[in-house]
């Protein structure tokens, strides 16, 4: 990488850096009411960059946290009903499994992964929308992945919005239906057949 390029790199992620204290700021209100439940305190890797850490949802308190997201990115940015929104899996219970991602301590993306007729299906997966750009739709999509296969699932399935086809894509899904509108956005069905590591594993043998 030569000096103009490297240089432009730091401009780059000093534009991201701004971006996330703006909108950190903008929510200070929900951080002192809790609706986050924002932490004073940042994780940085040895670059500089702010860490990601991946969750599995365990406390009510959590578990709100995710609500505030998905509020914020599917009723608040999309229009989605409130009341199309949540519904009886959103409950700490062995139906659903539910995923938070933190960067720097502020929870930042959500997911949830159920079991229906054989397939893990993914849901509800959003990211706030100035933490895009980091790969951390890849981190819940792995995430609810090993949900599914710690129960044994090895197809999994989502209802992706058409949009995102190509980001699936990359992650091994393929479309599986035509198109049809939800929540009034046009989506795919698209599935995938999971990684057998046993099966793997004899193979290499």
């Amino acid at each position: 990488m030569n000096h103009l390029e490297d240089a432009q790199d730091g401009d780059e992620r000093m534009k991201r850096t701004r971006k996330e204290e703006r909108f950190r700021y903008k929510y200070c209100c929900m951080y002192n009411n809790n609706e986050f439940g924002y932490t004073e305190g940042y994780e940085f890797r040895k670059d500089g960059m702010q860490m990601e850490t991946t969750k599995r949802i365990e406390t009510a308190e959590e578990l709100e946290q995710a609500f505030a997201i998905r509020r914020n990115v599917f009723v608040e940015e999309q229009g989605v009903p409130l009341q199309d929104e949540f519904d009886e899996f959103d409950r700490l219970d062995d139906r659903c499994g539910h995923l938070l991602i933190e960067r720097g301590g502020l929870p930042v993306g959500t997911g949830r992964l159920r079991a229906v007729d054989g397939f893990g299906k993914l849901e509800r997966i959003c990211i706030l929308e100035p933490y895009r750009k980091f790969g951390i739709g890849r981190q819940i999509v792995a995430g609810l992945e090993a949900i599914a296969a710690e129960q044994g699932l090895r197809k999994v399935k989502l209802h992706g919005q058409t949009q995102a086809r190509g980001f699936y894509e990359k992650l091994g899904y393929s479309a599986a239906s035509d198109e049809f509108m939800e929540d009034g956005i046009p989506h795919l069905l698209m599935v995938k057949t999971l990684h057998d590591p046993e099966v793997a594993s004899a193979d290499a043998e």
